[in-house]
């Protein structure tokens, strides 16, 4: 991954001009980057999430199929090319994720971090600090702490989620809560 994609900026949402072709290893790049939108600094938070898979998974790619055999040298043009179009698309298969992370019981909290930082629409990527702030990184004191408060509401303890509680909790085990806001 090219973390030099994006300069130091003065503003969150202050957009980059590039003067020359990105460097680095394609299929890392976001779409923005590719195409002839402006980007941001959030092109590093794609790579970073990348980069997160890779390591949790012992050097697997987001935007790969897991269900390929693995490409001969040969053929790496068209896998590069498939990792491009899955990203334009959209299209990650985290099954390497699941199948890494499954006993360690801490799939849901890094595949939702993950899939919110390689999302193909930057705007809807997280900032550094909810990257940062994200369940995936609270201590087990917190996370208990959390589930503790969220347990004693009275729509979760009749088994009735509704309101601002159905909102704010999906079915994860960690019950990740507040729309991706988890200060």
């Amino acid at each position: 991954a090219d973390f030099g994609l994006s300069k130091p900026v003065k503003s969150k949402d202050a957009t980059v001009n590039y003067t020359h072709t990105p460097n680095g290893a394609g299929g890392w790049w976001p779409a923005e980057v590719r195409g002839d939108e402006r980007a941001t600094a959030k092109v590093d938070i794609f790579m970073l999430g990348i980069c997160i898979f890779y390591t949790l998974t012992d050097g697997k790619h987001p935007f790969d199929d897991s269900r390929k055999a693995a490409v001969s040298s040969q053929s790496q043009r068209y896998k590069l090319n498939l990792r491009n179009v899955n990203i334009d698309e959209g299209k990650t298969d985290f099954r390497p994720l699941q199948s890494t992370l499954t006993a360690g019981g801490e799939f849901d909290e890094a595949c939702d971090l993950v899939q919110r930082m390689v999302h193909n629409d930057a705007m809807k990527r997280p900032t550094m600090d909810q990257v940062l702030d994200h369940p995936y990184f609270w201590p087990l004191s917190k996370r208990y702490e959390f589930i503790c408060l969220v347990g004693n509401q009275s729509e979760i303890k009749s088994g009735r989620k509704s309101g601002a509680v159905k909102k704010e909790l999906p079915s994860s085990r960690l019950l990740l809560a507040c729309g991706g806001d988890w200060s």
